[in-house]
């Protein structure tokens, strides 16, 4: 993770956040906002993953990372139900109801843990590093953490 230290404000946090150059977080990170276009505003999935004339996000992906998004964002609204009962399961207190993209992040790593063969620290690490550029999410990194590190554990008990 890049943080910029060089400007910092009067309240000692970095001025922004750079998104680091990791291989494979710029695809989960495509799939986390393609998820929220199709859950809060219902756009279409076909229109958003259009090699043309889709999200210009998804189209700056190489054509290996948009197959990867595209069966992360499958999974994810295939089985939205099932990932959202477990995440429910393992919180002790719900998100907060504004936490939307931190509701998306945490689906787009649980529908790799749970029901794709990406090995589970990387989506793990994926995550945690999705939460940490995203100054909404930032906050929640550990939460992040812990949680699918939690759902790793627990997978076995819950899914068939």
């Amino acid at each position: 993770m890049v943080l910029s230290g060089a400007n910092k404000r009067q309240t000692g946090k970095p001025d922004r956040i750079q998104v680091p150059d990791k291989p494979g977080l710029a695809t989960r990170l495509a799939a986390q906002r393609l998820l929220g276009a199709v859950l809060d505003t219902a756009t279409s999935l076909d229109g958003l993953t259009d090699d043309v004339h889709g999200h210009p996000q998804y189209l700056r992906l190489d054509a290996r990372d948009r197959s990867l998004a595209r069966a992360i964002l499958s999974s994810a609204l295939r089985y939205h139900r099932t990932i959202e009962t477990f995440l429910d399961r393992l919180l002790d207190k719900p998100l907060p109801d504004n936490a939307k993209s931190l509701r998306q992040l945490l689906h787009v790593a649980a529908a790799q843990i749970l029901f794709l063969d990406i090995p589970d620290h990387s989506a793990v690490d994926l995550a945690v590093d999705a939460a940490r550029t995203d100054p909404r999410n930032a906050r929640f990194a550990s939460l992040v953490n812990a949680l699918l590190r939690r759902m790793v554990r627990e997978k076995p008990a819950v899914l068939p």
